[in-house]
């Protein structure tokens, strides 16, 4: 018998949704992950036996609540867009470009 992975389903607050991108970075419990799907009103992560393994999100429920953290790269756009300061400058500057 080989270990499997999981596919985990958080929901997210509306408000929340603006830091997600498709195979951008998410911390669940501190757990450094990818974002794998959007969907609406959720995101999904594909986790690999290794990762369930070694961390405590093999412990979650359905329904059990989790910490989620946002990229700071996501949280840093969405301040400047809100601002109408992102321009190519910008992003060259910062280092993005």
């Amino acid at each position: 018998d080989s270990p499997r992975g999981w596919v985990l389903d958080i929901k997210t607050m509306r408000q929340d949704e603006r830091f997600l991108i498709q195979k951008g970075s998410v911390a669940v419990d501190g757990v450094s992950l990818t974002v794998g799907d959007l969907l609406p009103g959720m995101f999904r992560i594909y986790l690999i036996p290794h990762t369930l393994e070694n961390t405590t999100i093999r412990s979650r429920r359905k329904d059990s609540y989790v910490n989620v953290e946002f990229d700071m790269l996501g949280k840093y756009a969405v301040k400047k867009a809100s601002e109408g300061n992102i321009t190519k400058d910008v992003l060259t500057e910062k280092g993005f470009m």
